[in-house]
């Protein structure tokens, strides 16, 4: 019936494994989790490789880092039942009733999203401030918000689809970095009028990184854009929106010229205890500048 997916990279999965497995087993259905572990480090591999002992676990590891989209499409491959469950490795299970409530909801031709979540208690370190900021103001979207707006708001840290959908359909493997592999699968449902139903199911997102990593991969998202823009390709990004319309009122060159002299507060003020989001919308403005005009 329901194959639960999890690609891995540098994360240990036992606990979101063993509770996910308590589940399924209390619901008597019959499924599986299939763990694809995409190049992790031996620390990591040493942690996950216990979880085989459990009877419905299936544990592989890839020899090198093939990106999240490509591996996510493996995984959809190797599935066995009607009804994929792909789940992001960081992610945490907060309600009893998780698997119980994607079980309510299954349909040969809608995909099904639960929604993210972050802890109400912020990290102890300044170090993880901007990324928790951005979690919560920006990746806890109301189911509300969600409903009006089903396509833009997918991601794939917590959703089902029918299998003969994701097949038809997959990621782009084209992505090969951090990047819209999400953007570019919900765009994808939308245009072949697939629906999306928004739940009520949310996962914690676990995995807080600290700054400068966040910042790391904000640049490589932003280069991953590039990409899809070159090949034609527009996602419905709010960075792509504003330089199109800065672009189409030439003030492109002069809102480079102003964020380069300023590239340095900018940046700074990402660091902060209580950064504010507006200057990493700045910092992403300024990058894309760069890259896309090369001023």
């Amino acid at each position: 019936m329901l194959s639960i997916l999890i690609p891995i990279y540098n994360w240990s999965v036992s606990t979101l494994v063993e509770d996910l497995y308590n589940q399924c087993e209390e619901a008597g259905i019959v499924y599986e989790i299939l763990l694809l572990d995409d190049g992790s480090t031996l620390f990591f591999k040493k942690k996950n490789r216990q979880l085989k002992t459990l009877p419905t676990v299936v544990y592989e590891e890839l020899a090198q880092n093939i990106g999240r989209a490509s591996i996510r499409n493996q995984l959809g491959k190797k599935a066995s039942y009607p009804y994929l469950l792909f789940l992001d490795a960081d992610a945490q299970i907060i309600s009893p009733d998780f698997i119980q409530q994607y079980l309510s909801h299954l349909h040969p031709q809608q995909v099904v999203y639960g929604g993210c979540v972050y802890s109400d208690t912020p990290p102890a370190t300044s170090q993880k401030q901007l990324h928790y900021a951005y979690g919560k103001q920006r990746e806890t979207i109301p189911i509300s918000i969600r409903l009006s707006n089903p396509y833009h708001s997918f991601k794939t840290f917590n959703f089902l689809v029918p299998a003969i959908i994701f097949l038809a359909i997959q990621f782009e493997e084209s992505i090969q970095q951090y990047g819209h592999e999400d953007t570019l699968f919900g765009q994808a449902l939308e245009q072949s009028k697939i629906a999306i139903l928004h739940i009520d199911n949310p996962l914690e997102h676990g995995g807080i990184e600290n700054t400068q990593d966040f910042l790391n991969k904000q640049q490589q998202a932003i280069s991953t854009l590039h990409q899809l823009y070159l090949n034609d390709q527009h996602p419905p990004t709010k960075l792509l929106a504003t330089y199109k319309k800065l672009n189409y009122w030439k003030l492109d060159r002069l809102v480079y010229f102003f964020l380069k002299h300023g590239e340095s507060f900018i940046t700074k003020q990402l660091f902060k205890p209580k950064p504010n989001l507006l200057f990493l919308d700045l910092y992403k403005l300024l990058h894309w500048l760069r890259i896309i005009s090369q001023f």
